[in-house]
């Protein structure tokens, strides 16, 4: 005989449940009797009470002694005992899971661990290919950079330099050739005036002549007149030396009729783009183009080319600027010149190639008003 798990009234070993109160007495998984039963005794205070209907153990039963060592059952260890065997293949399999976890971890760490060092390796391999290309590369162009543009620096101011002797020469054989001229006008007067009283004298007194007793009279007809002529031309004052071909043009320039033919066979031309750029930066000679609607003609005199301003030159401060580079410019006030003005020389050019020119020798102007 037992005694149930939960009113303590006997069963037999056979039942299947509690008569008095309906408890199974089988293992709800294994269909057995758990382990132990003869002496497994409910202790949970939830557990549930006889009921009021039940029938009581009778008065004759065997009572338990007070004293007697009662059997303790729980229900966690029971649990325990009966799941066991089943969580094993769980158990084996959350085991592996969590060694596959800790596996993963630790290659993850080793990978990351691999990555920062890659990362520590590649920001040194860029910090060394930057001092690389500071030190090899940047360094050296950087200083000879700095070279050539000292170079040019240098060459700027040497060719300053040279440009402004060039001009303080120029001028001074300006003023040499006007000097000379003047002088030889000077030293000839005399001259032409002994010249005309020779004249006057042979006028005169054809018979002191040393040809006249030899020459027909048509000989002596034609000294005379040559004669005449050399009187008219000194009392006229007109007498002159031959002009040079500078001189020659100036003048024609000067007449309007002969400028008119002067334009017909003159080049006309315009300061070139480099140039201008050029002298914005004050470096070069002056270069002219051809255009159709320039600003000056070039004229060939014998074997020299000189440079005038064309008829239609318009004078503002945009044009003011070249014409300076050109021509000496006087009678020029601070805000400029508008007016009118007079050439006193002109300028010289010689050909650079196709269609261009170069200055070679400035020209000299005078604004009137």
């Amino acid at each position: 005989m037992s005694n149930c798990p939960k009113c303590q009234a006997e069963v037999n070993k056979d039942d299947n449940f509690c008569r008095s109160c309906g408890h199974p007495l089988h293992d709800s998984l294994t269909g057995e009797k758990p382990q132990g039963f003869d002496n497994i005794r409910e202790t949970s205070a939830y557990a549930p009470q006889p009921s009021a209907y039940a029938p009581q153990p009778s008065a004759y039963a065997p009572q338990l002694s007070a004293y007697a060592p009662q059997p303790q059952y729980n229900i966690k260890e029971q649990l325990v005992q009966m799941l066991g065997p089943l969580l094993e293949p769980f158990q084996s399999q959350l085991q592996e899971l969590i060694q596959k976890q800790n596996n993963n971890t630790a290659s993850l760490e080793a990978e990351r661990e691999e990555i920062n060092q890659i990362n520590n390796e590649i920001s040194k391999l860029k910090e060394e290919l930057q001092r690389q290309l500071e030190e090899e590369i940047l360094t050296p162009f950087q200083s000879q950079l700095q070279e050539l543009t000292q170079k040019q620096n240098n060459n700027i101011a040497f060719l300053e330099a040279e440009r402004e002797k060039n001009n303080q020469i120029n001028n001074e054989i300006s003023k040499i050739k006007e000097e000379l001229q003047q002088q030889l006008k000077d030293e000839l007067r005399p001259i032409k005036e002994l010249i005309g009283l020779f004249g006057e004298w042979f006028k005169n007194n054809p018979e002191y002549l040393p040809f006249t007793t030899t020459i027909d009279p048509q000989v002596k007809l034609q000294t005379s007149t040559e004669l005449n002529t050399t009187r008219e031309v000194e009392e006229e004052g007109k007498y002159q030396l031959p002009l040079s071909e500078e001189e020659q043009l100036l003048k024609d320039y000067k007449d309007e009729k002969k400028r008119d033919i002067l334009s017909q066979n003159a080049i006309t031309v315009s300061a070139a783009t480099e140039s201008i750029d050029n002298s914005r930066l004050g470096i070069g000679k002056s270069v002219l183009e051809k255009k159709r609607r320039g600003n000056y003609w070039i004229l060939k005199q014998g074997s020299s080319q000189y440079l005038v301003p064309s008829d239609t030159i318009n004078i503002n401060e945009y044009s003011m600027d070249t014409l300076k580079k050109l021509f000496e410019c006087q009678g020029v006030n601070s805000e400029g010149s508008k007016g009118k003005f007079e050439l006193l020389k002109p300028a010289k050019v010689s050909s650079i190639g196709e269609e261009k020119w170069q200055l070679s020798e400035p020209g000299k102007l005078e604004f009137i008003g």
